[in-house]
């Protein structure tokens, strides 16, 4: 008999979890026979659209609709009904009384008994599987939370919520290190690598440009890109001092940044007060960024923390080389310098890295050249996510 299997997250905005999460199920909707629902607690986001024709889609009751929006963003809006529904929400985590409220919407919602149960986004996903009646529970850690602890606000009670939770899976070692420590767990948190769609990006890397955008810099300068949400966690605030003091001192170059998000406005400001509009471009959300790539040289990520920058395992799927902060889960894809840079999560080191290339052009050509046999193996993954499924994870 076929098993069941349950995934469950908060919303499916454009963003790295929803793409992982979307490459996982095209994965385990071609590769095996389970029985998968998805159930999307806001339903709302540009990547529901992409969720395989194989998942049966559930969305939430209304009381999940707030738990995704920040507290300061309700307050600005002054929706005094999502306000009032945020307040309720908070104030049972800060009580403890969470799980009974999720019990009595599960029951609204007719959420049947599963044979696996997967909170694929840590922390109130988390919670919402904890309180379920599955055979085993599942939580899926993205973050480096010794970097970033969404939960820290509610520590006792996620602490408690682990308790109830059978495997925690964690998308790298740093990643997986770091919460077993904050959380203090006895269990060890079991490895798995996010799933990417090699074929598919290969596919879309292949397809043609927006016109426009083919004319995005006056020059035919070394180009780096970048694609990721426009917040603090990216690092893009201190690409641009990079960027103006590498321009300052004679290196030209152009970098491309893909992506919006809550700071794009402030970033806008910062490149306008750097004077730097003609060579350091934002240019907004693309349905295929893959395509852009063949505009640019090599790929950037500035971030100051991530889990598992999949993004970089698909800009080396495109033959892009990659200058990266030492962020979670960097050093398993960059093991050496033959694909890219890695060096330490400061603006020197980076700018040191940036300028490195764009004076060595042949380092980076030697770097493409190793990318021609790159391959990212999915095979081991699906094994991996079988073995959670049907008994022990190896």
């Amino acid at each position: 008999m076929s098993k069941k299997i349950l995934f469950v997250t908060d919303e499916m905005t454009l963003g790295g979890v929803s793409r992982v999460l979307n490459n996982l199920l095209q994965e385990l909707v071609k590769q095996t026979s389970y029985e998968i629902d998805l159930l999307v607690l806001h339903k709302h986001g540009e990547m529901l659209k992409d969720v395989p024709s194989g998942v049966n889609i559930i969305e939430g009751s209304k009381f999940f609709r707030v738990i995704d929006l920040p507290l300061s963003q309700i307050i600005k809006s002054k929706n005094i009904s999502l306000l009032i529904n945020k307040l309720y929400l908070l104030c049972l985590m800060k009580t403890g009384w969470i799980g009974r409220k999720i019990k009595s919407e599960r029951k609204k919602m007719k959420l049947s008994s599963y044979d696996v149960e997967i909170a694929f986004k840590e922390g109130f996903c988390t919670i919402f599987v904890a309180n379920g009646s599955s055979r085993k529970k599942v939580n899926w850690v993205h973050l480096d939370y010794k970097k970033q602890n969404f939960s820290s606000n509610h520590m006792p009670l996620m602490k408690k919520m682990l308790e109830l939770i059978d495997v925690n899976v964690a998308v790298s070692k740093v990643a997986a290190q770091s919460y077993q420590e904050v959380f203090d767990l006895k269990e060890d948190v079991k490895v798995i690598h996010n799933i990417i769609q090699s074929d598919l990006i290969k596919e879309k890397f292949a397809q043609s440009v927006n016109s426009d955008d083919l004319r995005l810099f006056k020059n035919k300068d070394l180009t780096f890109i970048s694609v990721g949400r426009l917040v603090e966690q990216k690092g893009y605030d201190r690409l641009i001092k990079i960027h103006r003091r590498l321009i300052d001192e004679g290196f030209k170059h152009n970098i491309m940044i893909i992506g919006n998000g809550e700071d794009e406005q402030t970033l806008k400001n910062e490149i306008k007060k750097n004077n730097c509009q003609e060579t350091f471009k934002l240019i907004g959300y693309r349905e295929n960024p893959f395509a852009y790539f063949k505009l640019a040289d090599c790929f950037l990520l500035p971030s100051r923390y991530e889990g598992l920058p999949t993004v970089v395992f698909e800009s080396l799927i495109c033959q892009i080389p990659v200058i990266a902060t030492k962020v979670a889960g960097i050093e398993e894809q960059l093991k050496d310098s033959s694909y890219g840079l890695v060096v330490n999560n400061d603006e020197s080191d980076f700018y040191e890295a940036m300028k490195t290339i764009i004076m060595h052009p042949e380092k980076l050509e030697k770097m493409k050249d190793k990318l021609k046999d790159y391959h990212y193996q999915n095979e081991t993954i699906i094994t991996q996510i079988s073995n959670l499924v049907e008994g022990d994870l190896c």
